[in-house]
């Protein structure tokens, strides 16, 4: 599967373009219920996609990345976290901080039109397909206001 995958709705993303309002607050990104394996078949699926990545260092994408060794550093020193370039201003920062959750965020000061939104439901879609399980999408730091959810098993997205 390529990052260029089935096309978004245009609807879906007209919709949730006023979701990415700048209010000073990021938007969160979310997968819950993982394990080790499921950030390692992101991590390997996204280098496979071709996105441009980076991550904190002392790591290196170049070699064969231990990511409980990410994990390990992550707890003991500074957070990691992974950017995903999804275009040269849409980045995505995936943050090592659970094992039990995939957490990313967006900036919506980079979000300023529908295809910036299509970019972020594509890499939600790529994400849901690479791992089968659902993706959400919320303001920052809650649960409780999600914005947008794709489900792998039916190849949909849910909005509020």
């Amino acid at each position: 599967m390529s990052k260029a995958s089935a096309p978004i709705s245009g609807s879906i993303a007209s919709k949730l373009l006023s979701t990415f309002s700048v209010d000073g607050s990021l938007r969160d990104i979310l997968v819950p219920d993982t394990i080790l394996t499921d950030w390692k078949v992101l991590l390997s699926s996204l280098k496979q996609a071709g996105y441009k990545l980076k991550i904190s260092e002392p790591f290196d994408l170049t070699q064969n990345l231990n990511i409980a060794e990410v994990f390990r550093h992550s707890n003991e020193n500074s957070p990691v976290k992974l950017e995903v370039a999804l275009s040269p201003t849409n980045l995505v920062h995936c943050h090592f901080f659970t094992l039990d959750e995939i957490e990313c965020d967006v900036d919506p000061r980079a979000i300023d039109d529908e295809s910036e939104v299509e970019r972020i439901l594509g890499f939600m879609k790529f994400v849901g397909d690479a791992l089968n399980k659902n993706v959400l999408l919320t303001e920052e730091d809650t649960r409780e206001v999600c914005l947008a959810t794709y489900r792998p098993d039916t190849g949909e997205f849910l909005t509020i």
